[in-house]
């Protein structure tokens, strides 16, 4: 695997420099999924301190990410996440479904954002001041914690998905294996 540095602050002191003080770092999950909505994480960090070990949450394991989950959890300002549900994202097509997430999300923080930065080269974000950073889950501070919290997120909202489904399965059916669910879980351990 490549070495890569970890995420810094560098784009935060920038703009913080230019007189932006509230900046959200955003990052989705679901945009490809084949279940589940479509969620963006959203990261309100302070600009003192900091959480060592953050990186882009596919380049940690599940127990790396939760510990810093509430590692996080403690330094951020603020964070919050939006949802647009499977069917939204039928009825309003992905780019509109991923705007509505993302409103969700900021109008869910108690702080109104000066500048989003999120991560890709797509900036779809045209009602509130942002900058898209190409890789900026794997160079941006604020952009890795969203991802962190917002993988950790959407595994437990999944688990519950599955449970929910296992419940269903069981009345339904003559069961589902133990073994099977066992597999089930480890699978989203390594997610």
């Amino acid at each position: 695997m490549t070495h890569h540095a970890p995420p810094n602050m560098t784009q935060e002191h920038h703009y913080w420099g230019l007189g932006d003080s509230v900046l959200v770092g955003i990052d989705e999950v679901g945009k490809g999924a084949w279940a589940g909505p479509l969620t963006i994480g959203a990261v309100v960090l302070p600009k003192t301190g900091r959480v060592n070990g953050v990186r882009d949450s596919k380049m940690l394991t599940h127990k790396v990410r939760e510990k810093l989950f509430g590692r996080i959890d403690d330094w951020a300002q603020c964070w919050s996440v939006g949802h647009a549900s499977a069917r939204e994202c039928d009825e309003l097509g992905m780019s509109d479904a991923q705007r509505l997430a993302t409103r969700r999300a900021l109008n869910s923080l108690p702080l109104s954002p000066d500048r989003v930065l999120l991560d890709g080269n797509w900036n779809y974000i045209d009602w509130v001041p942002s900058t898209a950073i190409i890789k900026g889950d794997q160079t941006c501070l604020s952009i890795a914690a969203a991802s962190v919290r917002l993988k950790s997120c959407v595994i437990g909202l999944c688990r519950r998905q599955l449970i929910t489904f296992l419940l269903i399965c069981s009345k339904t059916t003559r069961g589902i294996h133990h073994h099977n669910i066992k597999q089930l879980w480890r699978d989203m351990d390594r997610a």
